[in-house]
């Protein structure tokens, strides 16, 4: 569920995305299928993503479809989990199961840019205020920060605790000044901030590579086809890349850690 920018409108979504008026909650507008919306910065559209593995872009006035954004997964598993505007309304990211984020045209539906590095599924895209960095956050324990126009990854934010399963990273967002980037886990219930200034490229990959060349006897010396021939060198391959995990990318400048409630421990 989402307000349009003037707040005059709500949109949401169920079987079908609906759009409402905000003041005596009247039916306006009934857009066909949607998991999640969001509305255009000047509220003119709405864009919506389904099971489908697609994103469409409709006009909020009269329900017309403008684009639909098709080149996620084709799977049954790689359905459309974010979708966003950029602050201009010229562009949209999408984040999808499929383990990729996509950045398109919102006018013609044209694909710019194909986000692509994470291991698991993306389960969210923002934009960052000038539009010129987006942060994708996922379930294998990190978020990245890229290039909004020509996709080149920046940065790998990364440390959330627990086991693979319990520590997805569900949302990240940048402060409206830009400045700062607030990452989320669900299950080590913090929330972590890192300074977007110091999110260096080359700073990240060469912790990276010091790690893996440090981590057992494989370091960096076999191959991909050698990795994925062995299953045991395919395990231990993937163990040496968790670890360093934790060492990717700048450290965070503050952690949250919220409260568990009494109830919930006690479960």
């Amino acid at each position: 569920m989402a307000f349009s920018p003037d707040g005059a409108r709500i949109v949401t979504v169920s079987s079908n995305t609906k759009v409402w008026d905000a003041r005596d909650g009247r039916l306006l507008l009934t857009l066909l299928g949607g998991d999640i919306a969001a509305f255009s910065p000047d509220g003119a559209r709405i864009v919506t993503g389904s099971r489908s593995n697609t994103a469409k872009v409709w006009d909020a006035r009269d329900g017309r479809l403008i684009a639909t954004l098709s080149g996620h997964g084709g799977g049954e598993f790689d359905r459309v989990t974010s979708a966003a505007f950029s602050p201009d309304g010229a562009r949209i990211v999408t984040a999808s199961m499929d383990r990729t984020s996509k950045v398109w045209d919102a006018r013609d539906g044209r694909l710019l840019a194909t986000l692509s590095g994470h291991r698991d599924w993306v389960e969210s895209a923002a934009f960052s205020p000038d539009g010129a960095r987006i942060v994708t956050a996922s379930r294998d324990r990190t978020a990245k920060v890229w290039d909004a126009r020509d996709g080149r990854l920046i940065a790998t934010l990364s440390g959330q605790e627990g086991a693979r399963e319990y520590a997805s990273v569900p949302s990240a967002a940048f402060s409206p000044d830009g400045a700062r980037v607030v990452v989320t886990a669900s299950q080590d219930n913090t929330a972590k901030i890192w300074d977007t200034r110091r999110l260096t490229q080359p700073w990240e990959a060469l912790a990276r590579d010091a790690c893996l060349n440090l981590l057992g006897p494989h370091g960096r010396r076999f191959r991909q086809a050698e990795i994925e021939a062995d299953p045991l060198l395919a395990s231990e391959w993937s163990a040496e890349r968790d670890v360093c995990e934790g060492v990717r990318g700048v450290p965070p400048i503050a952690e949250l850690r919220v409260a568990v409630a009494a109830a919930a421990q006690t479960r």
